[in-house]
This record gives structure tokens, sequence and C-alpha cells, in this order.
């Protein structure tokens, strides 16, 4: 599983940064016009779906990689028997 993810490791640090730049830039204008009360729901549901996420990646990774045994998507003529 790891073959699939080593072509695009490099890029999800910058994915991620930005990622969290978009969302935190999104919660600073809701802070302004949200009563304080309101934003800190804001922070609650967006915290919560940012962890539902992880935990639907997993899950997929999961079933896709490890139970299925798929192997490397990326770069089948790599892992194509000869």
């Amino acid at each position: 599983p790891q073959k699939n993810l080593r072509f695009l490791s490099v890029i999800y640090g910058a994915v991620d940064l930005l990622a969290a730049a978009s969302v935190y830039s999104a919660l600073a204008a809701l802070r302004l016009r949200l009563s304080r009360r309101t934003f800190r729901v804001a922070v609650g549901l967006t915290a919560g779906l940012l962890l539902l996420s992880a935990w639907l990646s997993l899950r997929r990774f999961d079933e896709l990689f490890v139970r299925r045994d798929i192997l490397d998507l990326a770069t089948p003529w790599f892992t194509a028997q000869r």
C-alpha cells in the first residue's frame, strides 16, 4: 500500500497547510459575524467534520489496501508479473 503513497507524499505537507489555512480563514471570518456561542458551535462542528473525514479516509484505505490487498494502482507496469 505504501507504493501508491510514495509518489504523492512530497506534496502532502503543502496540501495540508493550504487546507488548514483555508479552514482557519473561514473560521476567522465567521468569528467576526457570529456570537461567541454560535462561533464555538461552528468550531466544534468543523472539528467534528474533520475527524469524521479522517476516520472515513482511514476506513477506505484499510478496505482497499489491507482487506482487499489491492496492489499499486499508480504504477501497474512496475507490479505486473512478467
